[in-house]
């Protein structure tokens, strides 16, 4: 994907250009300090449902995030337990709304990156229902972990938006079944182990988990030896869905 961080003029202009020479996807971020403002945001889903290229969005209510973030500091809440209050389902289910409803209305193709939530893939079910182009992936680490793991690990897996809880686990499988969730990816970012070696989780600047090399022996295991996944269900959302979602009509799936 291309990402856009500033709200330039520019930027939306590139995107034209960047289409042009073969770029399909734009990743938006409204967390961290290189999140957009709605207002910028729906500019660009005009852009790019103009275009017919795909929006790809981390959705996570920044403020409010920032708020309970601040409200761990000044009670000392720094375990890694702690960590996954600060940024809660709600926060993530509210920008996923926000932004998948601009994206209705531009006619726009909406990705909702790595979806944690029951809360946040129940948004964007909703909004598959009028024929929307709305879609969205979790990943393998939220479809086999709760958040009873900051107590085993630690910082480790410390990662936005945040493992959640067991029954957060159960609805990533029921929305794969149902179709609102249609790929399973790694969202990969690779940090060494002693970047996460902090005293309060607010001071790890490395967000993300390394997952790439054990990502489909690890869903295969969870997916289709303990839920009953059919191999084609796992081909669909690891491979075809992805191929298909970002215009890759070659890849994905092995026809004779």
């Amino acid at each position: 994907h291309a990402v856009l961080v500033n709200e330039t003029q520019s930027n939306l202009d590139y995107i034209e250009d960047a289409v042009h020479a073969g770029v399909s996807s734009f990743k938006v971020f409204t967390a961290y300090e290189i999140g957009l403002s709605n207002g910028f945001i729906d500019q660009v889903l005009e852009r790019i449902g103009e275009l017919g290229a795909v929006g790809v969005f981390h959705t996570e209510d920044q403020s409010v995030c920032d708020q309970l973030t601040e409200k761990h500091r000044r009670e000392n809440r720094g375990d890694p337990e702690d960590y996954p209050d600060s940024r809660p389902d709600y926060t993530e289910a509210m920008a996923a709304d926000d932004i998948a409803r601009m994206a209705r209305e531009a006619g726009a193709q909406y990705y909702g990156v790595h979806t944690t939530s029951r809360m946040a893939a129940d948004v964007l079910e909703r909004y598959q229902e009028d024929g929307s182009e709305i879609r969205a992936e979790t990943c393998t680490h939220y479809t086999v972990h709760d958040d009873s793991i900051y107590r085993s690990l630690g910082n480790l897996p410390l990662m936005a938006p945040p493992i959640r809880s067991p029954d957060d686990v159960e609805a990533m499988f029921e929305h794969l079944r149902g179709g609102a969730l249609s790929v399973v990816s790694t969202d990969h970012s690779s940090y060494k182990k002693e970047s996460k070696q902090v005293d309060n989780w607010w001071d790890c600047d490395t967000f993300g988990v390394n997952s790439l090399q054990r990502s489909l022996p690890v869903f295969h295991d969870e997916a289709v030896v303990e839920r009953g996944f059919s191999y084609p269900d796992l081909v669909r959302v690891m491979s075809t869905n992805p191929a298909r979602t970002f215009g890759l009509p070659n890849k994905g799936s092995l026809d004779p």
